[in-house]
């Protein structure tokens, strides 16, 4: 996560709870495309090395388009900038439709081989 901005109750009047905005160096148009195309709603696993409180938040990708919502309305621990999501099931249908909307470059991934916990030899350049 590269970015946040929190939207806080301004006053005591004000009826809903603070807000994170999260904003990654994916989205819909890069390994998020799953999300349009084949109606999937990947949830994401914090990598944190202590508890943190969980709030309301939505998760963007880098483009700011409107549409590269990647996930609206979730609960996770607060994040900082830095900290590092992780998302199961991101596999080759998840890269097939990836293009290189707004400039961004399309994102170098890893294979995961799960038995073995190690990247296999077959890495993205």
């Amino acid at each position: 996560m590269y970015a946040r901005r929190m939207v806080m109750p301004r006053t005591a009047k004000d009826d809903f709870e603070p807000h994170a905005l999260y904003y990654l160096d994916d989205g819909v148009y890069g390994s998020f495309s799953c999300i349009f195309f084949d109606h999937q709603h990947p949830q994401p696993i914090p990598l944190l090395t202590s508890p943190r409180p969980s709030l309301q938040c939505t998760l963007f990708g880098p483009t700011c388009d409107a549409l590269d919502t990647i996930a609206k309305d979730i609960v996770l621990p607060e994040l900082h900038v830095g900290d590092w999501l992780y998302w199961r099931d991101m596999g080759a249908y998840t890269t097939a439709s990836t293009t290189k909307f707004n400039g961004f470059i399309t994102s170098k991934f890893h294979y995961i081989d799960s038995a073995l916990g190690v990247p296999s030899a077959e890495d993205s350049d």
